[in-house]
């Protein structure tokens, strides 16, 4: 993959869209999205080989949300962030087969504190301003009201999609449980 993205870096600078001070920057951001296209993609092949291809990709639009606005846990490589993120996705797609939907929304209900007190965690590759932790708290929140609003609009009329809207919920507050537990702040 570095010669693919070294490549593309190539035809950029011939072309003046980039300079030799955007190499590394550039090279990074190639690599991340490719990464998170690639395994999202996979996620949600994998929950639609199970089954469950609508659920899990509201699970993963909600967890990468919050993961994106709130931060949680970070593997040290993208193997096991992908193996972090299957085993996340495997365990929320069993329990929604197996948990009932009251079950779910009350244990997304009360792991919500998780996410309203410790949100944003930050990492310590990219710490946040002042400023920055203040904006990500706040989006967060925002983040955090809209899921739980949608739980109560989403219940009466689309309770499988509510439930995996709870469930994504629920791996967001895991995540950033685990997060702030290992960092210790």
């Amino acid at each position: 993959m570095q010669a693919l993205y070294e490549r593309i870096y190539q035809e950029m600078a011939q072309r003046g869209i980039v300079s030799l001070e955007d190499r590394e920057v550039l090279i990074y951001g190639l690599d991340m999205f490719l990464y998170t296209l690639g395994s999202l993609s996979a996620l949600f092949i994998l929950g639609t080989i199970l089954g469950h291809g609508s659920p899990s990709a509201v699970i993963i639009l909600v967890a990468v949300s919050f993961q994106g606005f709130a931060g949680g846990f970070h593997a040290k490589t993208h193997l096991r962030c992908f193996i972090t993120m299957v085993c996340g996705l495997l365990s929320a797609l069993a329990l929604y087969v197996i948990v009932p939907l009251e079950v779910v929304v009350v244990a997304a209900i009360i792991l919500s504190p998780v996410i309203w007190i410790y949100a944003p965690t930050p990492h310590e590759n990219a710490p946040l301003t002042p400023k920055e932790w203040k904006r990500m708290r706040f989006l967060s929140r925002v983040l955090l009201f809209v899921c739980l609003a949608s739980l109560g609009l989403l219940i009466p009329f689309s309770a499988p999609i509510a439930k995996a809207v709870a469930l994504g919920m629920i791996c967001a507050a895991v995540s950033i449980g685990v997060a702030r537990k290992r960092i210790k702040l």
